[in-house]
């Protein structure tokens, strides 16, 4: 008979597992999903004779491609706590790049690489799907660094811009992304400041104090990444 620590193990495994699929399946909605819709008019152009829209037809098929390869190729590489803060976060907005909405900076200051921590990541990640999911922005910038004892993340964008009072209403309202952002910040002691920026745009600051962000082995990050879930869907 499996013991209560041995179940508790099974089901942190699972929440990994679970969030996983969720990520992998988003990815596919907004990336190739939306590559094929789009290719499906340039398909009806090309059998019509229309040179344009066969170019844009060959260019689709090598974006969705190329998307398809790197989304594959994530899924085999080695895990993302084993590499250094910057490639890890180059790989998390990596698909992003590939679509080519967004152009995507990502300038991790020298320093910070012990603190390439799931929160981390996920937070990355959530930010910039967001700028390109809503911001109608041309380019990111992910800048991570150290200020006294927290570790700085700021994603800003040069998109349509997201009012403070906004934002404040959407996370009263349950809005998921900002509400999950905000409570995973607060569970571990940090703070999240959204601003507008001058001439548009927005600026999101999240910070972390690093201690909240220190795990003891890498063999504990997928119960801590688990957990966090749990805490999200609280």
């Amino acid at each position: 008979m499996a013991t209560l620590s041995e179940l508790r193990d099974d089901d942190l495994r699972w929440a990994v597992v679970l969030r996983e699929r969720t990520r992998l399946a988003d990815a596919l909605h907004d990336g190739a999903l939306q590559e094929v819709l789009g290719l499906r008019q340039d398909c009806a152009g090309a059998v019509a004779g229309d040179p344009v829209a066969l170019a844009g037809l060959q260019d689709g098929l090598r974006r969705m491609t190329a998307e398809l390869r790197a989304l594959t190729g994530a899924m085999h590489e080695p895990s993302l706590d084993e590499l250094p803060l910057r490639e890890a976060i180059d790989r998390v907005v990596g698909a992003l790049r590939i679509r080519g909405r967004v152009r995507i900076v990502v300038d991790v200051e020298p320093g910070t690489d012990g603190f390439n921590d799931p929160v981390v990541r996920e937070t990355v990640r959530e930010l910039v799907t967001n700028v390109a999911r809503h911001a109608a922005a041309t380019t990111a910038v992910v800048g991570i660094a150290l200020a006294g004892d927290d570790l700085v993340l700021r994603v800003v964008d040069d998109g349509v811009g997201l009012d403070p009072a906004e934002a404040d209403a959407a996370r009263a309202a349950g809005h998921i992304g900002l509400g999950r952002l905000s409570r995973r910040a607060r569970r571990l002691g940090g703070d999240v400041e959204i601003l507008p920026v001058v001439p548009s745009g927005t600026s999101v600051t999240v910070r972390f104090p690093v201690g909240a962000l220190r795990q003891p082995a890498a063999a504990d990050r997928d119960a801590f990444a688990a957990q966090l879930l749990r805490m999200e869907t609280r």
